[in-house]
C-alpha cells in the first residue's frame, strides 16, 4: 500500500503559453519594422556628419574641440579667426596659451567636470596679437564608454564689447545719479507710462483734441495726473518741500500742488502727451510747513525715450528770492524816483521864491535857501552817480581815464573832508597807512567815489563814539586799501548780495538808502581789474578791502 507524503510533495511548475500564429505574425513584422529604421539610420549616417561638419565650418560662432589634458583637437575658421591663430598654430598650442590666466581655466574645468556642461561661463582669453577677450564660453564634457573624461567641447561668444558698453552704460548711469542726487536743483524723475497709456485710449475713443479735451473734462486731467509716477527725488528737492523722505513726498502731493498749481500742471502734462520734448513754466508751490515758493517747472523727456513720453525729468528752480528782489527793486526804484522828484520840488520851490521879485528876501534867508538847493542837488547827484555807473557797467560803456594817481593823497583828502561829519556822530575818524602807498595808474574821480561811499557807509551804520578807521597796505602788485567800521554789520544770508544792485541788508533797513552804492562801488573797482571783499559780524561792524592793481589792466 501506497501512503502519499503531503509534506514532501512539490507543485509543478506552470507550462508556457504558447504564442498562437497571429502573434508571431505580429511579432515578425514588429521585427521588420525596427530592421527598416536600422537601414534608413544607417544610411543616413554619411548626410548627418556632412550636416555637422556643414554648421562646425559655417557657424559664426567660435566652436572649439579640446583634451582633456588641453590640447586643441579641432576649431572651426570662427574660433581660428576669434583667437588670431591659423589652424595649424591653434592645433600645437596648449590650451592654457589662448588664457589670460591660467587660474581661470583650472577653475573653468572643475566646473564643467562637476556639472557635466556650463552655460555663459565667463572667461577672459588672449589673442596671439596680446589683446585680451572677454568671452563667454558654452560648453559640455565629452566622456569615454567606460565614462571617464576625454576632453571638452563647445561655443565661444566675444562679449568684450558688449560688456565695455555695459560699464560705460553703468558709469555713465552712476554718473548721472551722482549729479542727480547733488544738484543744487530740485530734480524730479517721473514715470509716465500710465499716461500716456492712457492719452492713447482717449485717441483710440476718437478724441483728437487732447488738450481741449482735458479742459473740458477737469475729472479726466485729475484721473491722468493721477497716474503719474514718482520714480526718485534728490535730496535737494526734499529740502525745497521740507520733507523728511520721498514716500513722505508722495503721500503729500496734493498739499505741495495745489488748486493754482494744477493749471500749469495740466500744459506740462499735454505738451508732453503731444511728444513734445521739453515744456517749461512758471508756478508757484508749497512745501509741507505751508511756505509758497515761486518756482520755474521745466519738463525734458529723458534721452532714449522720446516718440514714447515714458520717463521724464523735471527740475524746479526755487525763484522765491528772485521774485522777492524784483518786487524790492521795484519799490525801491519807486522810491528813488519818489525821493528825486521830491527833491526837484524843494530845488523848484526855492528857485522860485528866489526869482519872485514881490518878495523881500533878505540876504541870510536868500543863503539859507541857496545851501538848502545846494544840498537837495547833492542828493540827486548821488542817485544819479550811483544809477549811473553801475549800468555803465553792465552794458560795458564805463570809460575810465587812467592816470597816475597818489592813493595816499585821494584818502588824506578825504579823511580831512570827513572829519567834521564824524564828529558831529562823536565817531574817531583814524587813518593809518602800515606802508606808503605807491602811485598807481587809476581814474582817480572814479576811486574818490568808491572811498566815499565806502565812508558814507561806515559812518551811516556806526553807531555814536565809534570808531571808523582807513588802513592801507602795499603788497606785491596790488595796494589794499580797509575801511573798517564798528557799526550794525552784516547778516550771514546777506553776505553773497551785498554787492547786488538795490540789494538791502536785513540791519540796514533803517536806514536811507537804494541799495546802489556797493553796486557801483563794485562796478568802479572791477573796472580797474581790482577787487572788493568784506567781511563782518553782525552787531560788531565790517571791513571792507579794496584790491588795486599798480598797473592798469
Amino acid at each position: 500500500m501506497t501512503v502519499e507524503n503531503k509534506t514532501t510533495k512539490t507543485r509543478a511548475a506552470p507550462r508556457k503559453k504558447k504564442p498562437t500564429y497571429k502573434e508571431l505574425e505580429q511579432r515578425v513584422r514588429e521585427l521588420e519594422i525596427d530592421l527598416a529604421g536600422f537601414k534608413r539610420v544607417d544610411a543616413f549616417l554619411p548626410d548627418v556628419d556632412t550636416i555637422y561638419r556643414t554648421v562646425f565650418e559655417q557657424s559664426r560662432d567660435a566652436i572649439y574641440i579640446t583634451t582633456r589634458g588641453g590640447k586643441f583637437i579641432d576649431a572651426n575658421p570662427a574660433g581660428v579667426e576669434l583667437l588670431g591663430y591659423d589652424r595649424q598654430e591653434l592645433m600645437q598650442l596648449h590650451v592654457g596659451t589662448v588664457y589670460a590666466n591660467l587660474k581661470d581655466r583650472r577653475a573653468f574645468q572643475k566646473e564643467i567636470e562637476e556639472k557635466g556642461s556650463v552655460q555663459n561661463y565667463s572667461a577672459r582669453l588672449r589673442r596671439k596679437d596680446g589683446t585680451i577677450l572677454e568671452c563667454e564660453l558654452t560648453g559640455a564634457v565629452r566622456r569615454a564608454p567606460d565614462g571617464s573624461v576625454r576632453g571638452y567641447q563647445g561655443i565661444l561668444r566675444d562679449v568684450t564689447a558688449e560688456r565695455q558698453a555695459r560699464r560705460e552704460l553703468q558709469e555713465s548711469e552712476e554718473r548721472y545719479r551722482r549729479l542727480f542726487d547733488a544738484s543744487p536743483i530740485s530734480l524730479w524723475e517721473f514715470d509716465f507710462t500710465r499716461v500716456r497709456e492712457y492719452i492713447e485710449s482717449l485717441k483710440n475713443k476718437g478724441i483728437k483734441k487732447v488738450r481741449s479735451y482735458l479742459g473740458r473734462h477737469p475729472d479726466a486731467f485729475h484721473h491722468c495726473a493721477s497716474l503719474v509716477e514718482i520714480i526718485n527725488v534728490n535730496k535737494t528737492t526734499l529740502e525745497l518741500c521740507r520733507a523728511r523722505s520721498i514716500s513722505e513726498l508722495r503721500s503729500s502731493l496734493e498739499n505741495v500742488f495745489f488748486s493754482t498749481s494744477y493749471e500749469v500742471f495740466r500744459e506740462g502734462l499735454i505738451a508732453l502727451a503731444e511728444d513734445k520734448a521739453r515744456a517749461e513754466s512758471e508756478m508757484v508751490m508749497q512745501n509741507l510747513h505751508g511756505e509758497k515758493r515761486n518756482v520755474v517747472l521745466r519738463w525734458f523727456v529723458v534721452p532714449g525715450h522720446e516718440g514714447h513720453t515714458t520717463r521724464v525729468l523735471a527740475s524746479f528752480i526755487d525763484i522765491t528770492d528772485l521774485k522777492n528782489l524784483e518786487r524790492e527793486r521795484s519799490n525801491l526804484i519807486s522810491m528813488l524816483a519818489h525821493d528825486m522828484k521830491s527833491s526837484l520840488m524843494v530845488i523848484q520851490g526855492f528857485v522860485m521864491r528866489l526869482l519872485n521879485t514881490s518878495l523881500d528876501i533878505d540876504v541870510e534867508h536868500q543863503e539859507k535857501y541857496l545851501d538848502i538847493v545846494k544840498n537837495e542837488a547833492a542828493k540827486l547827484e548821488v542817485l544819479v552817480d550811483d544809477f549811473l555807473e553801475f549800468s555803465r557797467l553792465q552794458t560795458g560803456k564805463l570809460n575810465l581815464t587812467f592816470a597816475p594817481t597818489s592813493l595816499d593823497k585821494e584818502l588824506m583828502e578825504l579823511y580831512e573832508a570827513y572829519q567834521g561829519a564824524a564828529s558831529q556822530k562823536g565817531i574817531t575818524l583814524r587813518m593809518k597807512a602800515v606802508d606808503s602807498s605807491p602811485i598807481i595808474e587809476a581814474d582817480a574821480h572814479r576811486l574818490r567815489r568808491v572811498f566815499t561811499n565806502l565812508l558814507d557807509n561806515a559812518l551811516k551804520f556806526s553807531p555814536n563814539e565809534g570808531t571808523v578807521s582807513i588802513e592801507t597796505h602795499d603788497r606785491g602788485g596790488h595796494v589794499y586799501v580797509q575801511i573798517a567800521d564798528e557799526g550794525v554789520g552784516i547778516e550771514p544770508e546777506d553776505m553773497a548780495f551785498i554787492f547786488d544792485p538795490f540789494h538791502r541788508g536785513k540791519l540796514t533797513n533803517s536806514h536811507h538808502g537804494y541799495g546802489m552804492g556797493l553796486a557801483a562801488v563794485k562796478a568802479i573797482v572791477e573796472g580797474h581789474g581790482g577787487t572788493v571783499q568784506v567781511s563782518s559780524e553782525p552787531g560788531k561792524g565790517s571791513v571792507f578791502t579794496v584790491s588795486l592793481p599798480k598797473e592798469p589792466r
